[in-house]
């Protein structure tokens, strides 16, 4: 344990095993204790640069900047060759025309031009080299999408996305009827228990589309405590998923950069399943 302190000496020290580093107040001065393993501490330079490194080495890993960057820029060049090497194979206008003036009075100014029958000469040599100024770009644009990546995007955007499966609704066979209830002014049927009741007794009822469903009391709350009961249920479900979601972020954070994420960068919403991703939960 190092201590560093701007004036003054201190009066008590406080020992802990946590890793960070605590101010310390002393006697006209603030100091700092560094606690061991703290990579993050100025006192260790060689942690601290290691886990730069390792941070990069990540982003760059992630941005493809390792493979894919050499194999477009592996491209781009070639693609330059090839157009150098079709522009070079066309012929010049070396043919010096002098100005001249037309039948209808339009002066011509003096220009140069190709010879003759270069035309079908350089017509499989212009293909070329325009075959290779578009290869040549398209590496070029690549590469720099994958070097901006590499340097500007976030963190939380180079990590793939994680996907949450989603959770379903209980399978009720009937939906919860309301708890407000009416008097039938005609005979009718429970739809829960198929029970026959007069006029004039009391039911609760559902719409849903234009339809009305009629539950007799029993039937009603039995719906109720069965939607109650999967509610609950859905929520512990949708808990847990975020749980093992913010889990799986910042173990993916670790394994990729090498160290545990900070504590301004916020775990990532979860996707919707079908966009790619790692799933989440089941």
């Amino acid at each position: 344990m190092s201590v560093k302190a701007e004036e003054g000496s201190f009066s008590e020290v406080v020992s802990t095993k946590q890793r960070g580093t605590l101010l310390v107040r002393a006697e006209g001065a603030i100091g700092s204790v560094c606690v061991a393993g703290d990579e993050s501490c100025s006192c260790h330079p060689t942690e601290t640069s290691v886990r730069r490194i390792r941070h990069w080495y990540g982003r760059f890993r992630l941005a493809g900047a390792l493979v894919l960057l050499p194999l477009f820029v592996l491209i781009s060049a070639g693609g330059g060759w090839i157009w150098r090497h079709g522009a070079s194979q066309i012929t010049p206008a070396s043919v010096k025309v002098s100005g001249y003036v037309r039948a209808d009075g339009t002066r011509v100014s003096g220009y140069s031009r190709r010879p003759a029958g270069s035309v079908d000469h350089d017509r499989p040599y212009e293909a070329e080299a325009f075959f290779g100024f578009v290869v040549m770009i398209a590496g070029a644009l690549a590469s720099g999408r994958i070097i901006y990546r590499a340097l500007l995007t976030p963190d939380i955007e180079l990590l793939p996305r994680i996907t949450r499966a989603p959770v379903q609704r209980h399978p009720l066979r009937l939906p919860s009827p309301s708890t407000i209830g009416t008097r039938s002014r005609a005979p009718w049927n429970c739809t829960g228990c198929r029970a026959s009741f007069a006029a004039g007794s009391n039911y609760f009822y559902h719409v849903e589309r234009g339809e009305r469903w009629r539950f007799c009391a029993a039937c009603a709350e039995t719906q109720r405590i069965i939607a109650a009961a999967a509610a609950a249920e859905r929520a512990v479900l949708i808990a847990s998923q975020e749980a093992e979601s913010t889990l799986a972020w910042q173990v993916q954070y670790r394994n990729a950069f090498g160290h545990d994420p900070p504590p301004d960068i916020r775990e990532p919403r979860a996707h919707a399943p079908g966009r790619g991703g790692a799933r989440v939960g089941s």
